[in-house]
């Protein structure tokens, strides 16, 4: 009968060599197939027709080595991608509020951006009013919250309205809103 120790001692060889065997497996199932394009491959020949002479195998001639090349500049940075490329900012609330006598907005842009300005552009008539946010990131978009518009002369009618995401490397808008305002 074994004592404690040597049950200590057989226990663990048998699990050092179940842990090598697992390495193993796992180091053959990573190994890269060989690429089939890289092997070597035979054609057949053709029989030589009765007017050819059979005295001298066909021969492939074969590249010379190449001389040595300058070396290729080097690639051009690639050009700075835009952040927004792809982008959409959408609306998720509008109207007029009228305790506080202002069309409110609220949106965000689809992809998580170092802040940004929100501006609202409200046209009527030729007159045009804005109102301005400051942008936030958060977990997964970049959130307005609520851009205001108010003044004096935010007079009764429909208003065209649009929210528009900006940072110093462009911007994105949403689809144009028209806001009832009754004063």
């Amino acid at each position: 009968m074994l004592n404690t120790r040597s049950r200590v001692v057989v226990v663990s060889v048998a699990v050092v060599a179940l842990v090598a065997a697992a390495v193993a497996a796992v180091a053959s199932w990573q190994r890269p197939a060989p690429d089939p394009a890289a092997s070597p491959t035979t054609s057949p020949s053709s029989p030589a027709s009765p007017t050819e002479s059979a005295s001298a195998p066909e021969s492939t001639p074969t590249a010379a080595p190449a001389e040595p090349t300058e070396p290729a500049p080097a690639p051009e940075a690639p050009a700075p991608t835009d952040p927004l490329a792809g982008t959409t900012l959408t609306v998720t609330f509008s109207g007029y509020d009228a305790a506080a006598g202002a069309i409110v907005m609220g949106g965000y842009v689809d992809a998580v951006l170092g802040g940004g300005t929100c501006t609202v552009s409200a046209t009527k008539d030729g007159t045009t009013l804005t109102g301005t946010s400051t942008a936030v990131p958060d977990a997964s978009t970049t959130s307005c919250g609520t851009v205001s518009v108010s003044g004096d002369g935010l007079g009764s009618g429909t208003w065209s309205t649009t929210l528009t995401f900006a940072t110093a490397a462009g911007s994105v808008a949403a689809a144009p809103v028209a806001i009832e305002v009754a004063r």
